[in-house]
């Protein structure tokens, strides 16, 4: 979906880092409440990839680090 997701579930920027972005979407059924997920690009392939990562990550570059 790409960006598409993002505009689909209403995600929110929360953080921007020198190696991607962090957004969050809410999510009232799940028991964090929340899902966060960071945007990066593969470097061999210029491929953009949103993968979720722990609600308790701050910013896009913990986030990047995390993965």
């Amino acid at each position: 979906m790409g960006d598409k997701f993002i505009k689909t579930m209403g995600a929110k920027l929360i953080n921007t880092g020198s190696r991607g972005k962090l957004y969050e979407i809410d999510l009232k059924d799940d028991p964090d409440k929340v899902a966060r997920y960071v945007k990066v690009k593969d470097a061999s392939t210029a491929r953009e990839y949103y993968l979720r990562v722990p609600p308790a990550i701050k910013t896009a570059s913990e986030a990047v680090a995390w993965t």
